[in-house]
């Protein structure tokens, strides 16, 4: 996977809204995000990186496995 930086898209993996990564702060732990909530208004909060997932990363399957092995 790769590195989350400052300028990165993400959401939480357990899922969120898309936010952009203002901020990598606490050594390198966590990200100050950024986003708009359902009434336009900014909203900022950190995250621990390990709960974030680059936005739009595609996960790759391998040509060997049979769909019903990932359904």
């Amino acid at each position: 996977m790769a590195e989350i930086k400052e300028g990165d898209k993400v959401r939480v993996k357990s899922g969120s809204p898309i936010m952009t990564v203002q901020e990598i702060t606490d050594g390198g732990k966590l990200a100050l995000c950024v986003w708009f909530d359902e009434k336009n208004q900014p909203q900022r909060l950190k995250f621990a990186l390990n709960t974030l997932e680059k936005y739009g990363e595609e996960k790759v399957v391998s040509s060997r496995m049979k769909k019903s092995d990932y359904l």
